[in-house]
């Protein structure tokens, strides 16, 4: 299963060219009040409010807002449940280099929803995204590896994407590259670095890892052996 839609709350002459300069400022601190009081609306689950307000920053041009609109179309919130208007938002805040639009637009080319299904540029955008540290983009990248869908199938990208996105606490992304290195996919077999890994997957809740964990073998090495899990720390 793929991570969904990600949510990431953050953060003539001279005188005509100082006020137009004003004028610009201006119109971008009101933006961010907008955008600001639209995130307040969300977290408290306000999406009336948060689409009101975000609509009033997207129309000036504001990414993060226009990511939000294109959230609560994707979910629903506050709106019917409308792809092609979450693409159209999302591809707005992309295009402004917004790495939870890039990572939830390419979810929707992923599965075909409000725009034609095209993997390939799914993949494209988890990659900016994943560049940029969107963790959601990471793992769906390495999943796009695993499974040569829209990518060449290689065991060692998806590895690395797998632990890029686990080092930021995906726990999704922890039980896979786990299993990368209970198998010995991607990576050398190290049932010592598998152990860590579905043990912090199980203790933020997920289930399989804990079958996973209480499945393995017992550390019988000294201080737990050495580990060949430092091969997997590249920075993507």
């Amino acid at each position: 299963m793929r991570a969904c839609a990600s949510f990431t709350f953050r953060t003539i002459g001279r005188h005509l060219g100082v006020i137009a300069l004003i004028s610009v400022l201006l119109a971008a601190s009101i933006a961010r009040a907008d955008y600001q009081a639209g995130l307040t609306a969300y977290a408290a689950g306000d999406y009336a409010t948060a689409l009101k307000e975000w609509q009033a920053s997207a129309d000036k041009g504001d990414a993060q807002a226009e990511q939000g609109l294109g959230l609560l179309y994707d979910l629903g919130r506050g709106v019917p449940v409308d792809p092609a208007q979450a693409a159209k938002w999302y591809s707005l805040a992309a295009a402004q280099n917004m790495p939870d639009a890039q990572s939830n637009l390419g979810m929707l080319y992923a599965e075909g929803r409000g725009v034609d299904k095209n993997v390939g540029k799914a993949n494209e955008l988890w990659l900016l995204a994943g560049k940029a540290g969107n963790s959601a983009a990471q793992f769906n990248l390495g999943l796009s590896y695993y499974r040569g869908e829209g990518v060449p199938k290689s065991y060692p990208d998806a590895a690395k994407w797998f632990a890029a996105a686990a080092a930021t606490g995906e726990v999704s992304a922890q039980y896979a590259i786990a299993e990368m290195y209970r198998l010995g996919r991607g990576v050398p077999k190290d049932l010592k670095a598998a152990r860590r890994w579905f043990t912090k997957a199980a203790n933020a809740g997920n289930a399989a890892a804990a079958e996973r964990l209480a499945r393995l073998p017992p550390d019988t090495t000294a201080g737990g052996g050495a580990s060949t899990e430092s091969v997997m720390n590249p920075t993507p």
